[in-house]
């Protein structure tokens, strides 16, 4: 299903990296990688960022938004992660309710290019992605399984939730086990209609998906800039090289 005119532009293009951003290291390394030819968005995972759960989170999450475009001059996608969608545990001083992340997410989405909720937070999902439409955002509801590589009709169930909540790609990042669960999921994601889609298999069975999702139909993938992010996680530079050279470098 084509996107709106308003929402369509960043998503026509060859298939996308993504370099992410996280919290806890080199900020001006990080930012000197996103900003490099071979990537071509940048997420900024603001739950990585301790700032944000501090009295001064709305502060901060804009003016780190503002530091990332100037540097940069990449479109953003931007994630504030649930807790219990995180790849590694979340601390105890990291942890937010739904409607406090509502309330950073929302006033930053007028400079983003995207955003990313989580399919099965559903209050939270359906209230920011009716506001990210209004304002011409890209909106991803994602999944996430970080133990098994989900079955196909789990898969179905999340994305349909996913189309009917008015998302524009469905995002979905499993952990299958072998080569034949990873086939299986790919298989699966070719099937996928009436909305886009981004593959992903974590870990060390999953990681061709990371460059090869694309012929199944992905739209992203994610490479991080210094610090990974979720298991199998590839740099963004290496990916960027990889999808150029198995998909060549034009729009």
């Amino acid at each position: 299903m084509p996107l709106p005119s308003s929402r369509s532009s960043i998503v026509l293009r060859r298939p996308l990296v993504v370099g992410v951003l996280t919290g806890g290291r080199d900020l001006a390394g990080q930012l000197r990688r996103a900003a490099s030819p071979l990537v071509d968005l940048v997420e900024v995972r603001l739950d990585t960022f301790r700032a944000v759960y501090g009295p001064d989170g709305r502060h901060f999450s804009a003016e780190l938004l503002h530091r990332v475009k100037r540097a940069t001059r990449k479109p953003i996608l931007l994630t504030l992660r649930s807790p219990t969608e995180r790849s590694a545990p979340a601390r105890a001083t990291e942890r937010m309710d739904d409607a406090r992340r509502e309330s950073l997410v929302v006033p930053l989405l007028p400079v983003v290019a995207m955003v990313d909720v989580e399919v099965r937070r559903a209050r939270y999902a359906g209230r920011v992605t009716a506001v990210a439409r209004r304002a011409g955002v890209v909106v991803i509801h994602s999944f996430h399984d970080f133990k098994t590589p989900s079955s196909p009709a789990r898969l179905d169930r999340w994305c349909a939730t996913a189309r009917r909540g008015g998302a524009d790609i469905f995002k979905a990042a499993v952990t299958p086990r072998h080569g034949k669960d990873l086939a299986k999921f790919l298989e699966w994601g070719v099937r996928v209609e009436k909305i886009g889609r981004v593959l992903i298999g974590m870990g060390a069975a999953g990681a061709p998906s990371r460059t090869l999702g694309f012929t199944f139909g992905s739209a992203l993938t994610y490479g991080h800039l210094g610090a990974s992010t979720a298991p199998g996680q590839m740099a963004a530079a290496d990916l960027g090289r990889a999808v150029r050279a198995i998909y060549g470098g034009g729009k």
